[in-house]
């Protein structure tokens, strides 16, 4: 899955409120920011998928 392109709901559980504050922080470098977060997304994802095939 790849990270949304739009603006994440504020109201989505503790997730949410981190992807607040890196929306919040992407004020300052936009680009740098959102291509930090889909990284530690899409490990987050894979670490899913992972313990998933595993069990």
């Amino acid at each position: 899955m790849l990270p949304p392109k739009h603006r994440a709901k504020p109201h989505r559980n503790p997730k949410g409120v981190l992807e607040n504050a890196v929306f919040l922080l992407s004020g300052v470098q936009p680009k740098a920011v959102r291509v930090m977060f889909a990284w530690i997304f899409i490990a987050k994802e894979a670490d899913l998928i992972q313990y998933k095939n595993i069990s």
